[in-house]
């Protein structure tokens, strides 16, 4: 399972990476916020690149939504409820996590902003907050170790 789940996301860093790339090259400084909406470099002529560029995120997303439900799917039930699912729940969290999705697509079709503002509040937590409290659960020092109290004194900071 972790096999699959580290290819299918090393395949989109390396599709997200070359588009990227080959956007901004085409482009330099006219480089729009979303690459594959850019106007074709030479419009009497075909843009066949972006054609491919368009055809591998379609790829992309119909191959790995279903493959990054499966490691999330594990997570809610290792998190929320301590066990291994039966196959009624199964099918019940797929359909929700697939329904949240499509709901979330449907709603925000110009999602571009809600996630400049997903990410600005979520950078500060999931960079600095989760790994010091991750440090502070898995570490076997006492609380009071300096280095945990000094982490602690951060943390409750950072948090207000």
């Amino acid at each position: 399972m972790n096999k699959i789940f580290f290819r299918a996301v090393g395949l989109e860093i390396l599709i997200y990476c070359a588009v990227t790339v080959a956007g901004y090259l085409s482009l330099l400084d006219k480089t729009p916020d979303v690459i594959i909406k850019r106007d074709a470099i030479n419009p009497s002529s075909s843009d066949i690149l972006m054609l491919i560029g368009q055809l591998t995120m379609i790829f992309n997303l119909i191959t790995c939504i279903p493959l990054s439900v499966n490691p999330c799917r594990r997570e809610i039930y290792l998190t929320f409820f301590k066990r291994k699912s039966n196959p009624v729940e199964h099918f019940i969290v797929t359909a929700v996590l697939l329904g949240m999705s499509a709901v979330l697509g449907t709603a925000y079709p110009n999602i571009t902003s809600a996630f400049g503002i997903l990410g600005s509040f979520m950078a500060v937590p999931i960079v600095i907050y989760y790994p010091g409290m991750l440090y502070l659960k898995m570490s076997e020092e006492p609380w009071y170790y300096p280095k945990k109290l000094i982490l602690i004194f951060f943390l409750t900071l950072l948090c207000v």
